[in-house]
Parts: structure tokens; C-alpha cells; sequence
């Protein structure tokens, strides 16, 4: 039986996450409602593909992105492949990153990223990819606790802890 067939004969539902969403319509007279939708699991590739993209659109700026800038973006273009309608799971809350855009404060669509990273993170735990693991501690250097946090999301950076604190000379074990 190949992986196909018994996924299908054996699946079960992927664990979904409901989440309040704080939509903003710009073109509606600075309406504000607060909608609910759920969270569902994007594969890689997608989510890499998001990633990819938001770095295309970043890139026609003209000045260089901040790290909040660039998670907002990235959020922008994750967020229509991740929600999905509260009342029928197989339809998209947005229907593209330009809708999201025009419907979310920056601030929202990092918060919104933040949730479904933690989402991820608790239904489908992985270990944090060594070259990432680098390229945190060499940012680490370099930037303040907050922009890391900003740029790579809460739970990556919780899994760096250990090893970013044995980096910078501090014990792990309390000490009196």
C-alpha cells in the first residue's frame, strides 16, 4: 500500500485551531468587526513558497524592509494558505495576500502568524533545523532579543533558547 492509499484508508483529520480575527475595512468607513475562522496545516513547500513570495514583494520597495515590515509580509502571504472559514473548513478565509493586506493592521497579521506558528509548533513538533540554529546564534550578535522574536517567531526562538544561553557563557543549572 503506498502512502496515498493509506492515508486514505487510515487518515484521520488534521487538528485544526479556531482564532479571533480583528479585520479592519479600510473601504468600508473604518469598520472594525472581529470574525472567526481556524487555523489549518500549510506543507512546507507552501509555506516556503509564501515565504518566497513576500521576499518578491519586498524586494520591488525602495527602501530596505524592517524586520517587522518583513514578517508583516510574510504573514500577508502565509495567512490565505492558513485560514480557513469557521463554517466550512475547505474554503479560504482570504482569497489572496492583497485581501489580507486590505483587511489587517500589520500588527494583526504578525499576531495572526505568531498563533499559527504556535499552532504548528504544538500539533506538529520538530526539532529546530541546525543551519537555522546558526544563523540565530550569528543574529543574535547582532540584533536586539525583540527583532529576533520579530523575525523568526516565538517558538523557533524558545527552542534556540538553551543553545543561544550556553552561546553567550551562561549555565543552564540554577546556581545559588
Amino acid at each position: 500500500m503506498n502512502a496515498a492509499d493509506f492515508l486514505a484508508r487510515a487518515g484521520r483529520a488534521a487538528p485544526t485551531h479556531p482564532i479571533t480575527i480583528r479585520l479592519f475595512g479600510k473601504d468600508a468607513g473604518g469598520a472594525v468587526a472581529d470574525a472567526e475562522a481556524a487555523f489549518v496545516f500549510v506543507p512546507d513547500q507552501d509555506r516556503l513558497a509564501a515565504v518566497d513570495a513576500a521576499a518578491d514583494a519586498l524586494a520591488s520597495l525602495k527602501a530596505p524592509a524592517t524586520a517587522e515590515r518583513r514578517a508583516a509580509e510574510e504573514a500577508f502571504h502565509l495567512l490565505p494558505l492558513a485560514l480557513r472559514q469557521k463554517e466550512d473548513r475547505r474554503l479560504a478565509f482570504f482569497d489572496s495576500p492583497t485581501q489580507a493586506k486590505s483587511m489587517l493592521v500589520e500588527a494583526e497579521a504578525i499576531r495572526l502568524r505568531n498563533e499559527y506558528e504556535r499552532f504548528i509548533a504544538t500539533n506538529f513538533p520538530a526539532s529546530i533545523a541546525p543551519e537555522v540554529l546558526d544563523k540565530i546564534r550569528e543574529d543574535a550578535k547582532h540584533v536586539f532579543f525583540a527583532d529576533l522574536l520579530t523575525s523568526y517567531g516565538y517558538w523557533p526562538i524558545l527552542r534556540a533558547l538553551p543553545s543561544l544561553a550556553i552561546g553567550s557563557g551562561a549555565s543552564l543549572t540554577p546556581t545559588s
